[in-house]
């Protein structure tokens, strides 16, 4: 096996476009903290130009790297990155530059998705925000700005309530609305269907009152 695949097996990575150099891992000292450094370059050939869709027939030259600082998974305690430099292209056609894409992380974040899964993962346990930073060698913005981005995807069907429900409390994130946030879970198989931001009497009625008499008529016992 390669050094890159072993690298690639380590950090949990699947785009093979990814090659490591030589000399792929050294110590530096990040934030002020001892970090592992792993120093790699991201490039393949491109068929067509994103910007006009013009097809590679030798318009499209390759233009220098641009490195990227990416935030990875802790390795024996130790924060981590990855120094990807991304290849650059420029289209003789359109007169515009782009770059290598990878999948390690959204567009325009540093902060791998791999990163964020743990993230995501201590957020169902009853653990401070502040925790959950330290935990994952992030800062509480990170972990706030994750939490926001799983919510936003995360829709609630409002004509469906099971027929046993369960309710716990706990402490709410310094972003929440109130002191105790609310969690709502069928108690059938213990899976989460959403969380209150506060538990006050008044905000769970109108909480409640969006979903429809159907689904809240179907709910048996609490």
């Amino acid at each position: 096996m390669s050094l890159t695949n072993i690298i690639l097996k380590t950090l949990n990575l699947r785009d093979t476009n990814i090659k490591f150099y030589e000399k792929s891992i050294t110590e530096k000292v990040v934030k002020g903290k001892r970090s592992l450094i792993y120093h790699a370059y991201l490039t393949y050939e491109v068929e067509t130009c994103p910007k006009c869709c013009c097809l590679n027939n030798g318009f499209i030259d390759k233009h220098g790297f641009k490195l990227s600082r990416i935030k990875m998974p802790s390795v024996s305690k130790l924060d981590t990155y990855l120094y990807l430099n991304k290849q650059r292209y420029y289209c003789n056609h359109c007169k515009a530059s782009f770059m290598c894409t990878t999948d390690i992380g959204n567009r325009g974040c540093f902060i791998s998705n791999n990163t964020k899964l743990p993230i995501a993962t201590d957020m169902g346990k009853i653990i401070s925000e502040k925790d959950i930073a330290k935990n994952n060698n992030v800062s509480s913005n990170t972990v706030e700005r994750v939490m926001d981005s799983y919510y936003d995807f995360s829709t609630v069907w409002k004509n469906y309530l099971p027929e046993n429900l369960s309710f716990d409390e706990f402490k709410s994130v310094k972003s929440a609305d109130g002191k105790m946030s609310f969690n709502i879970c069928d108690a059938k198989t213990d899976k989460t269907i959403d969380i209150v931001e506060n538990r006050q009497l008044d905000k769970l009625i109108k909480y409640f009152s969006r979903y429809s008499n159907s689904a809240k008529n179907n709910v048996k016992m609490l």
